[in-house]
């Protein structure tokens, strides 16, 4: 029989950090060290606000996996699948240090104020990205991924010594819909739907380094309009069923790295995930309520997909614990991260 000892917890008990990972400040996060970030905000939010629980959920829920794996002799978990590895304790007990996993905490934010929330969050990415961290952010809504990309350009432009439009940065959006609204009636330009117009015209990006996973069901005509004319590049759920999961996220991130003729290569690539491009009957916990999409098993298979040693940072969005009663919507969360992280 084994005792709880410090390195085993039951999953209710003690500090909610990802995985039980270390909780850093700044001064201690070092180069390549993988940092969990959350952005507790959903004043973005066009449809069912609750986002902003989102970070606490799938923090909380990734306790249960580090707990599974805790509590066995060899805390080391191996998919059957792919046979690949996650040690869910990696850098716990430890100092930070580079491939090491930490949890940053949450930025603050400013509930009746976008514009304050996003200077909040893009100063608080460049100083991570800066440091040549590895953020892993946990939203909140789409809309946070804006000021997030634009925090992560900039601590890559002070890395390199560059200007923040000379960075060059790949795009890949996961998400059951474009998010390529231009201006909307009651949220204006600054909301969720707009997240991936908006980042289209950050000059370190633009649609020539952009990419989309996932879409399915009725679009908005003008966004229509507009992926048809700019002649974009996107895998609806349909084709990342026929041409399956990990090929589909090959494509797109190599599409995302490749330059636009004339230009050379990116810098880095840049990964966001909105919750929505599962099926709402299998993570039921978000503010859109849109059917026809990925299983949660075509979701962990394109996640895993998209590991790709040149991303520089990763957001998963739109968790919003009060629909979803049962915490399998956070769980999925969680269990994508690992997948993200897991390794051979």
């Amino acid at each position: 029989m084994y005792k709880q000892d410090d390195r085993v917890l039951p999953a209710y008990a003690g500090l909610a950090t990802f995985l039980r990972s270390p909780a850093v400040s700044l001064d201690e996060v070092v180069e390549g060290l993988r940092v969990v970030v959350g952005v507790p905000f959903d004043g973005g939010c066009g449809s069912r606000p609750g986002a902003r629980f989102g970070p606490h959920a799938i923090r909380y829920s990734s306790l249960h996996l580090h707990y599974y794996a805790s509590s066995s002799p060899d805390p080391v978990m191996v998919d059957l699948e792919t046979g690949e590895r996650f040690d869910p304790g990696v850098g716990a007990g430890s100092a930070p240090a580079a491939g090491g996993l930490a949890d940053y905490g949450d930025v603050s934010v400013y509930p009746s104020s976008p514009e304050r929330t996003a200077a909040s969050v893009e100063d608080a990415l460049r100083r991570l990205a800066g440091r040549g961290a590895v953020p892993l952010v946990l939203g909140g809504d789409h809309y946070v991924t804006y000021p997030t990309v634009r925090g992560v350009v900039a601590g890559l432009a002070d890395r390199l010594g560059l200007r923040p439009e000379e960075v060059r940065l790949g795009y890949v959006h996961v998400d059951g819909h474009f998010d390529l609204g231009s201006d909307n009636a009651i949220y204006g330009r600054h909301f969720h739907g707009t997240t991936a117009r908006l980042v289209s015209e950050l000059p370190s990006v633009g649609l020539g380094r952009m990419a989309w996973l996932g879409q399915r069901g009725f679009v908005r005509r003008e966004q229509w309009e507009f992926v048809r004319r700019e002649n974009l590049r996107y895998w609806t759920a349909a084709d990342i069923r026929r041409r399956g999961p990990a090929e589909a996220a090959r494509e797109a991130l190599e599409f995302v790295a490749g330059a636009p003729a004339g230009e050379p290569g990116v810098h880095g690539l840049y990964v966001t995930i909105d919750i929505d491009v599962v099926d709402v009957t299998e993570a039921p916990g978000t503010g859109a309520i849109h059917f026809g999409g990925l299983t949660a098993s075509e979701f962990l298979a394109l996640v895993s997909g998209l590991r790709d040693e040149r991303v520089v940072a990763l957001d998963l969005v739109e968790v919003a614990p009060p629909y979803d009663p049962s915490e399998r919507t956070a769980r999925l969360a969680a269990l994508a991260l690992v997948r993200f992280l897991a390794g051979p």
